[in-house]
C-alpha cells in the first residue's frame, strides 16, 4: 500500500511538474493525492449486492377443557416481513436499504369474555458505507413506528428516530481506532406527551499489541434528556460516562518452562442525574450496575425464605437491566407449561452502581397491558452487601400489578420501608397462576428511591489484578501459582488513590491513607499447586487456595482455606481410577464458622467393546460451629453407556444419596436409541425418582422420519406420574421445505393433566417462511 501511494503520488507529481514546468508539487497537494488514493483504493470486497427479503407468518391456536367443558381458547397470528436492497455505487462506496414490518394479533376467550390485543410496526432504514481493507466508515438513518392497536391512529403511535455514524481503522503495526456516534429520539403524539426522550451516544475504542503486551481501552458516553412530565418532575437529564481499560502481559522464559501471565483491568463509571421538579422531594430511578438471577428449585434448610437471613449466590444476568421491557428472559414465574413445572423461588435482583436508599421495586413482565391478566404472586424482598449475603426487608411490604400509559406491559410494583443497600432482590414464593396465561416471563427490574438533591452524582471504580505462572522443574514435576485481586470503590476520592489501594492490599488488608480513606470492597484469592508423576501410571496433585473478602467499613471480613489432594492412576488399559480429598474451612472476622471434608473415589471402566461405565462414590461431612450441627452425606452416582448393536444404543444412569440427618433418595433413568436407517430414528427413555417424601415416574417416546430430504416428521409422547398428579403430552411436528426459498411447518400437541380434576389442552400451529 505504501509503495502504491508513493508510485501514484510520484506519477501525478511528475505529470503536474511537466505540465506547469515546476520542479515538484507543494506538500499540501501531496497529502490530498495520498488521501484520494487511500479513499479510492478498493481492495477486496465480499459484500453481497442485490435485492432480498423474507416473509414469516405464524398462527397458533390453543383450547383448554376442564372435565370435558371448554374453559378457554385463543389464538395468535403474527406476520413479519423484511425487504433489503444492497448495491455498490463505486468499488468502495455502497448503500443498503432495509424495510421491516410486523403485525401481531392475539385473541383470548375466558369464561365467555373475549380479549383481543394488537401490535403493528414499520421500520425503514438507509445506510451508506465506505470501506477498504484498512478502514470502514458508515452512516445511516432509521425510523421506527409502532402502534399498540389495530388502527394507525396517532393516539396509540410511538415513533423512534435514530441517526448514527461509525468509523474504524486498523492500520498495520499501529493501534486500532473505532469511533461511533448516535442520536435517538423516542416520542409519542399525545397531548400532553407521555414519551419524549432524546439520547446521544459516543463511543471510542482502541487496542494495541506490542509483544509481550496487549492494551485495550473503551470509552462510552450516554447523554439522555427526558422531557415527558411525570408527577412533579417535568425534565430529567442524565449523563453516564464509562471507561474500560485492560493491560495484559504474557511471556515464557527458559525455553517455555516458565510461562508468566499477568493482567490489570479497570472500569470507571460516573453517572450524573439532574432533576427538574416543582417538589422538594422526588422519587427517582436508581442507576443499576449488574442484573442478578438464580432459581432455587428446592429450598433447603440453609436457604429458608421464611427466615430473615439466608445465603444464596446469584449469577449475573444483565438482560434484567438492559432497558428492554418487551423481550422475555428465561425467568418464568407463571404456573408453567406443563402445569407441573415449579416456577417458584426465582431470585430476581440487581446490584446498584452505589449504595442508595430504595423504597420501590418494579418487576416487568412480557404480558401486554392490553391483555386480560390479573394475578399477583407473593414476593419477599431482600437487601444485601454482596450477591450472596442477603437480609429480608421487613416492614410495610406490598405488591400490586400495575400498568401505565408509558409502559406497554404489565409490571409488579413492590413497595417497602426505605432501605439503604447496594444489592436488592425479590423472591416469588408463589407462582403467577392465570388460567389463560401459562408463562409469565420477567423482562426487567428497576429500583426507585427518594432524593432531596436535584443533582445526583455517583462514581464507581472497579479494578482487577490477575497473575499466574507455572514452572516445569522436571519432566515429571510442575509447580504453579495463581493470584487474583479485585476491588470495588464507591465514591472514590480520587482514582490514583483508589488504584494505589488495590496494589497496597496485595499482601495486607491495610489500604493507603488508613481506614475510611476510600469506601471499598476487596476480594483476594491466591494459592499454589503441585503436580507430580512419580510413575508412569500414577499422577498426584496437591493444591492450596486462600480467599479473603473484606470492606473498609468493617461490616464484612470473611475468609476460606481449601486443601485438595488427588491421585489418578490408569491401573489397566480398561480401568482408570481417581481418588481425591478436599478440606474447606470458612471464617468470619477470624472466627471459624464451618469445616467441610469431602472424599471422592471415581472409576472409568471399559467393560466390553463400546460398553463404558463411570462410577462416583462420594462422602462429605460438614460441621457448623454456629449451630453445633454436623451433617454427613454418602452418595453413589454412575452411568453405563453401551452401543449394543450397529443400530441400537443405550444409556443407564443412576444416583443414590444417604444424608444424615435426612432422608435417603434415589433416581434412575434409561435411554434407548434405535436407528434402523439414516431416515428413521426411534428413542425411548424412562425415569424414576424417590426423594423419600415423593415418588415420580416418567416415560418419553419419539419417532423421527425423513421420507425425502425436504420432508420431516416427528411424533413424541411424554408421561409423568407424581403422586396424585399425572401429566400426559402428545406432540406432532412436520416440516416441508418446498424449495430452497420456502418452508412450511405444522405442529399439534395435546396435553392432559389428571389430578382432582382432568384438564385437556389442545394447541396447533402453522408457520410459513419465504425467502428471495
Amino acid at each position: 500500500m505504501d509503495k502504491l501511494l508513493k508510485v501514484m503520488a510520484g506519477r501525478a507529481s511528475g505529470r503536474f511538474a511537466e505540465a506547469n514546468k515546476t520542479p515538484a508539487l507543494p506538500g499540501l497537494w501531496r497529502v490530498v493525492i495520498a488521501l484520494a488514493v487511500l479513499i479510492t483504493y478498493p481492495g477486496s470486497s465480499a459484500r453481497a449486492v442485490g435485492i432480498g427479503g423474507t416473509a414469516d407468518l405464524r398462527y397458533n391456536s390453543t383450547k383448554q377443557k376442564k372435565d370435558g367443558v371448554k374453559v378457554s381458547d385463543g389464538y395468535t397470528f403474527s406476520q413479519n416481513y423484511n425487504l433489503n436492497l444492497a448495491d455498490e455505487i463505486t468499488p468502495v462506496l455502497s448503500y443498503t436499504l432495509n424495510f421491516r414490518a410486523n403485525n401481531n394479533k392475539t385473541s383470548t376467550t375466558q369464561d365467555s369474555t373475549a380479549t383481543k390485543t394488537y401490535s403493528q410496526g414499520a421500520e425503514p432504514q438507509i445506510e451508506f458505507s465506505l470501506h477498504n481493507p484498512f478502514y470502514n466508515a458508515s452512516a445511516g438513518y432509521q425510523r421506527t413506528e409502532r402502534w399498540s392497536g389495530a388502527s394507525l391512529a396517532d393516539e396509540i403511535r410511538k415513533t423512534g428516530d435514530y441517526t448514527y455514524a461509525r468509523f474504524d481503522i486498523s492500520p498495520r503495526d499501529l493501534p486500532t481506532l473505532a469511533l461511533q456516534w448516535g442520536h435517538k429520539r423516542d416520542f409519542d403524539y399525545l397531548s400532553p406527551t407521555r414519551l419524549d426522550t432524546t439520547t446521544d451516544t459516543y463511543l471510542l475504542n482502541t487496542s494495541y499489541n506490542y509483544a509481550p503486551f496487549r492494551f485495550y481501552y473503551n470509552y462510552y458516553l450516554t447523554q439522555t434528556t427526558d422531557d415527558a412530565p411525570s408527577g412533579t418532575v417535568y425534565r430529567t437529564e442524565r449523563e453516564a460516562h464509562t471507561h474500560n481499560g485492560r493491560l495484559d502481559y504474557g511471556q515464557s522464559f527458559f525455553g517455555g518452562k516458565l510461562p508468566v501471565n499477568a493482567s490489570y483491568q479497570a472500569n470507571y463509571n460516573r453517572n450524573i442525574t439532574d432533576i427538574f421538579s416543582t417538589a422538594a422531594v422526588v422519587t427517582v430511578k436508581r442507576t443499576p450496575f449488574l442484573g442478578l438471577h438464580a432459581q432455587d428449585a428446592t429450598p433447603t434448610p440453609t436457604i429458608d425464605y421464611t427466615a430473615l437471613t439466608h445465603i444464596f449466590s446469584l449469577a449475573t444476568q444483565n438482560a434484567l437491566i438492559d432497558g428492554d421491557k418487551a423481550t422475555a428472559t428465561a425467568i418464568d414465574i407463571g404456573n408453567g407449561n406443563p402445569i407441573t413445572t415449579d416456577n417458584r423461588y426465582h431470585n430476581i435482583g440487581l446490584e446498584l452502581a452505589n449504595t442508595k436508599s430504595v423504597k420501590i421495586l418494579r418487576i416487568y413482565t412480557n404480558i401486554p397491558k392490553t391483555s386480560s391478566f390479573g394475578t399477583t404472586p407473593t414476593f419477599r424482598v431482600y437487601s444485601g452487601t454482596t450477591a450472596s449475603s442477603w437480609t429480608q426487608v421487613t416492614g410495610a411490604v406490598s405488591t400490586t400489578l400495575t400498568t401505565s400509559v408509558t409502559e406497554d406491559v404489565y409490571f409488579y410494583t413492590v413497595t417497602f420501608t426505605p432501605t439503604t443497600a447496594r444489592f436488592f432482590k425479590v423472591v416469588n414464593i408463589t407462582e403467577a397462576t392465570d388460567p389463560t396465561i401459562l408463562n409469565v416471563y420477567i423482562t426487567e427490574i428497576e429500583t426507585y428511591g427518594d432524593e432531596t438533591e436535584k443533582t445526583d452524582i455517583t462514581d464507581r471504580f472497579d479494578q482487577g489484578l490477575n497473575f499466574n505462572t507455572s514452572l516445569k522443574a522436571r519432566p515429571d514435576l510442575s509447580v504453579s501459582f495463581s493470584f487474583y485481586l479485585t476491588r470495588n470503590d464507591e465514591e472514590p476520592s480520587s482514582l490514583p488513590e483508589a488504584a494505589s489501594n488495590l496494589f497496597s492490599t496485595i499482601f495486607s488488608k491495610t489500604q493507603k491513607g488508613g481506614e475510611g480513606a476510600s469506601s471499598g470492597t476487596t476480594m483476594r484469592s491466591w494459592g499454589p499447586s503441585i503436580n507430580w508423576q512419580p510413575y508412569t501410571k500414577l499422577m498426584t496433585s496437591l493444591r492450596f487456595q486462600r480467599q479473603d473478602s473484606w470492606d473498609t467499613e468493617g461490616t464484612t471480613d470473611s475468609a476460606s482455606n481449601t486443601y485438595a489432594f488427588s491421585l489418578n492412576s490408569p491401573l489397566l488399559d480398561t480401568l482408570d481410577t481417581t481418588f481425591s480429598a478436599t478440606r474447606s474451612e470458612q471464617y468470619s472476622f477470624s472466627e471459624k464458622q464451618t469445616i467441610s471434608n469431602s472424599f471422592l473415589f471415581s472409576t472409568l471402566a471399559k467393560l466390553y467393546d463400546d460398553v463404558n461405565m463411570v462410577t462416583d462414590l462420594n462422602y462429605t461431612t460438614s460441621e457448623s460451629f454456629q449451630t453445633n450441627l454436623t451433617t454427613d452425606t454418602l452418595s453413589l452416582n454412575g452411568n453405563i453407556n453401551a452401543i449394543l448393536t450397529r443400530r441400537l444404543s443405550g444409556t443407564f444412569t443412576y444416583g443414590f444419596s444417604w444424608p444424615s440427618p435426612g432422608t435417603a433418595s434415589n433416581q434412575q433413568s434409561v435411554v434407548l436409541t434405535y436407528r434402523p436407517s439414516a431416515l428413521l430414528n426411534f428413542m425411548a427413555s424412562f425415569q424414576a425418582a424417590d426423594t423419600g417424601t415423593a415418588r415420580t415416574f416418567g416415560q418419553n417416546y419419539s419417532i423421527d422420519w425423513l421420507p425425502v430430504p425436504v420432508l420431516n416428521f416427528n411424533l413424541s409422547a411424554q408421561e409423568t406420574d407424581s403422586g396424585d398428579t399425572k401429566n400426559q403430552t402428545l406432540t406432532f411436528q412436520s416440516r416441508w421445505q418446498i424449495n430452497r426459498y420456502m418452508d412450511f411447518q405444522f405442529n399439534y400437541s395435546v396435553g392432559r393433566v389428571k389430578a382432582s380434576s382432568e384438564t385437556d389442552t389442545h394447541t396447533w400451529g402453522l408457520s410459513f417462511t419465504g425467502r428471495f
